[in-house]
């Protein structure tokens, strides 16, 4: 509740939750209130570069950032900037140049334990449109399952009804400051009560596999690792906590699953109707050359006469199989075999 009490102020920058002038942190979130968005063309992305810079004018050199916007509840918007520094910094010369250099009063806050949560906290609000530094760690799970946008219509939809509502209602201050009052009860009363923390399910964790393309294990790790460094930990402890078996059985059912409608198709398909498919499809060899090129640098590698496979390949199609018809190639692994059988678009 102090977070939205110093938004909601008009001297949020001189507020009592300011940080104190001589704390030091690697991680900042910072919020411009009632953002004047003229001094920043591009918005999001200007601001956030005018945030890096105040930074850098000293010794420090900036890891990562992410800028989001979020519109206030009558009028206005404001941004929110969570930064992480490559060491701990004061804030106060930070803010002192965005004022000298902008004319902007911004507010730094330390509520956040890590930039993960930061990161979270600023992103769910402004989900499609926030930006981010290059070479930012992905920190999502998943993309965002196809209702989302319903329950962001139905979520815009219930805040204009509640401007309409504030606008024509007299006592619309002390309606809210009642409601706030309510919630911070509630919040009081379950304070007692333990929170039972949520962990990721297997499916969860295989929606990320898809999502991320992860292929094993060790990517899988890799992924989690990175993640982690930033305060997410949930990926991490699925991974170890499952054991090497259970982790590599939801990476081959989740390929399976994502594979499933495309290998059923396949094999009901009938070889014939592959070879129909392939006629009335566009000539590989003709418009894309990079496998013939690819099959005959095979072929000469292998001292295999490129007219006589031809030849071979051609009257198994047309006669079918049969004796002293069929056609074999033997080799080591990875010399090309399935691929000279297996003309794909390149």
């Amino acid at each position: 509740m102090e977070l939205l009490t110093q938004y909601e102020s008009s001297t949020s920058s001189d507020s009592n939750f300011e940080l104190d002038s001589r704390q030091v942190r690697q991680v900042y979130l910072v919020t411009y209130s009632q953002a004047n968005t003229t001094k920043f063309p591009t918005s999001r992305r200007s601001f956030a570069e005018a945030v890096v810079r105040s930074f850098t004018q000293r010794t420090a050199s900036v890891i990562q950032w992410c800028c989001a916007q979020e519109n206030h509840l009558r009028s206005g918007v404001h941004f929110h900037v969570p930064i992480k520094i490559n060491k701990n910094q004061r804030w106060l010369p930070a803010k002192r140049y965005l004022q000298e250099t902008y004319g902007i009063s911004v507010h730094f806050s330390s509520i956040h334990a890590n930039y993960f949560t930061a990161w979270r906290y600023v992103t769910k609000d402004d989900i499609a449109d926030y930006e981010e530094s290059e070479g930012h760690p992905d920190l999502t799970n998943a993309c965002e399952p196809p209702t989302m946008k319903v329950h962001e219509a139905l979520r815009k939809k219930r805040k204009s009804r509640l401007r309409r509502e504030l606008a024509i209602s007299s006592n619309a201050v002390q309606t809210e400051n009642e409601h706030a009052s309510e919630i911070a009860n509630a919040c009081k009363a379950k304070e007692g009560r333990p929170r039972k923390r949520q962990r990721l399910t297997s499916y969860q964790v295989s929606q990320i596999i898809v999502d991320k393309n992860i292929q094993d294990r060790t990517e899988l790790m890799a992924f989690a690792n990175i993640q982690k460094r930033e305060g997410k930990t949930d990926l991490a402890e699925f991974v170890l906590n499952r054991g090497t078996k259970v982790v590599n059985i939801v990476i081959s059912n989740a390929w399976e699953m994502k594979k499933a409608e495309e290998t059923l198709r396949r094999r009901n398909t009938s070889r014939i109707d592959i070879l129909q498919e392939a006629y009335e499809a566009e000539c590989t060899c003709e418009t894309h050359r990079e496998w013939e090129i690819c099959a005959l640098e095979i072929l000469h590698n292998n001292d295999i006469p490129a007219h006589q496979f031809a030849m071979c390949v051609k009257e198994s199609l047309v006669k079918g199989r049969g004796k002293c018809r069929n056609v074999m190639l033997t080799g080591p692994a990875n010399c090309g075999k399935k691929f000279l059988c297996w003309s794909r678009k390149f």
